[in-house]
């Protein structure tokens, strides 16, 4: 009897849903993160002129992290009567990678043909998807009792 009440301390406090989400999302939100920084780096040195193998580069990375924050975007929605926190959390991280996945086809776009327009939708859709992203998944990762979340 004493092992099963040990047995539950590691984890006592953790919100049930958020480990779930967070165990069945983890991976692309890792990668999505970690791609999106790339991209974000890559850009930064867009500000002088790209050679072809710096855009070819760009518009692969931006590739990548576009898929992975659609399929992020398309994670389920909340349901309701969760956690508030968790049902806020989730719709965060939802909506903000709805925004980082619009940033990366703008910087693909912007690698392709440097336009000012892709290049300020870019901005812009990477400030508000970061923004909203950020606070979902440092949430969801806190109510789950994880380290390491895939801010932006």
């Amino acid at each position: 009897m004493a092992a099963l009440a040990l047995a539950g301390c590691g984890s006592e406090g953790a919100e049930p849903g958020a480990a779930a989400f967070v165990n069945a999302h983890a991976a692309v939100a890792l990668r999505a993160g970690s791609e999106a920084k790339t991209v974000e780096a890559a850009m930064a040195r867009a500000a002088g002129a790209l050679d072809p193998s710096q855009e070819a580069q760009l518009v692969t990375a931006a590739g990548k992290a576009d898929r992975d924050m659609v399929a992020a975007s398309e994670w389920d929605d909340p349901e309701s009567g969760m956690e508030e926190n968790l049902e806020q959390a989730e719709a965060e991280s939802i909506e903000g990678a709805s925004h980082l996945a619009i940033a990366m086809a703008a910087a693909r776009d912007y690698a392709s043909r440097h336009g000012a327009a892709a290049l300020a939708r870019y901005r812009s859709q990477l400030a508000f998807g970061r923004q909203r992203w950020d606070e979902g998944v440092f949430e969801l990762w806190y109510l789950a009792h994880r380290h390491g979340p895939p801010t932006i």
